[in-house]
């Protein structure tokens, strides 16, 4: 039932929230209204985890079994 969602899920919420995060920070920035702004950094904030969620989750990732070709050749 709790199923571990995929590393592209990851990668795709951190795009989108860099995005989002960079256009908000900006229009507040541009409109002089610090609510939305502090609303734009919260959201890069979310992308910068999210970047560290993806680093990490790939150092733990275990690498792929090398390929044994010898194991072939037996059968």
């Amino acid at each position: 039932m709790n199923e571990i969602p995929s590393p592209g899920y990851y990668r795709v919420f951190q795009k989108l929230a860099l995005a989002i995060g960079i256009v908000t920070a900006l229009l507040g920035y541009s409109i002089q209204n610090s609510a939305v702004g502090v609303a734009g950094m919260v959201i890069l904030v979310h992308a910068f985890v999210a970047t560290l969620v993806i680093a990490v989750e790939d150092r733990r990732s275990p690498e792929p079994p090398a390929r044994d070709d010898s194991a072939s050749e037996t059968m």
